[in-house]
């Protein structure tokens, strides 16, 4: 008997604490979304929700299309193409041209063979003085491509690690759900037996209290599990660009 009081003061701190962590993460909330800081949030959902998720080769099927591999892949593209313009800059040009010109007073003659004049011609254009430009120019560009090609190489080693992370750690938080629920299974066969047991007068009620004291704390381990599940799946699906 002694002990129950110590426990309540140990489970009543717990929950002071837990409602501390509640109203932190919710004003953490409010600042993500740009909210007052007043701002009413009616949460909805359970914790039974999020079990839908990609499966590995889908996700890794999507990790190109995480936002920072996509701006390094966007980077490399306009530096190619810079040094393309770049490149075509001092090379020199061909063109035919030609014009055809009618001269006559009067306007019924004009599609006459002999009023017409026919010029043609070929102009070659070599920009001589463009060269050292544009061979800097090009030069600059081609190290932007490498610059973001290596970029593009390291991010895409650390999303790899990202997503290799996230998804183990998803994988043992579904393992530890699956043996939190077997052990809720049990805990509520024990509190069965035992409340059998203490009407047969065979134990007493503080053997009986213990039983459904574990039985609680059984389920709460399986809810802290399935929250760390969603969550685990949520970085996975960050990891790997999913929306």
């Amino acid at each position: 008997m002694q002990q129950a009081p110590v426990q309540l003061a140990n489970a009543k701190a717990r929950k002071i604490q837990l409602r501390a962590e509640v109203d932190a993460a919710i004003q953490a909330v409010r600042t993500v979304l740009s909210l007052p800081q007043n701002q009413v949030l009616n949460l909805i959902g359970n914790l039974d929700e999020g079990r839908e998720i990609p499966g590995r080769e889908a996700l890794e099927l999507a990790l190109p299309s995480r936002p920072d591999l996509r701006a390094f892949n966007a980077r490399r593209d306009q530096a190619e193409f810079a040094a393309r313009l770049a490149n075509g800059e001092w090379k020199p040009s061909l063109a035919f041209r030609g014009n055809i010109q009618y001269q006559e007073d009067a306007f019924s003659n004009v599609l006459s063979s002999d009023n017409q004049n026919y010029t043609f011609g070929l102009a070659l254009q070599i920009p001589l003085m463009a060269s050292p430009g544009s061979s800097a120019r090009k030069s600059v560009a081609q190290a932007q491509k490498r610059q973001a090609e290596y970029g593009l190489n390291a991010s895409t080693d650390q999303a790899r690690l990202e997503l290799e992370t996230a998804w183990t750690t998803l994988q043992a938080a579904a393992e530890v759900v699956s043996t939190q629920q077997m052990a809720l299974e049990l805990a509520r066969e024990s509190v069965q037996i035992a409340q059998v047991s203490y009407e047969n007068g065979v134990i007493t009620s503080a053997e009986l209290n213990d039983a459904q004291v574990r039985m609680l704390e059984t389920e709460w381990t399986l809810l802290q599990a399935k929250f760390a599940k969603i969550v685990a799946a949520a970085r996975a699906k960050v990891a790997a660009g999913v929306e």
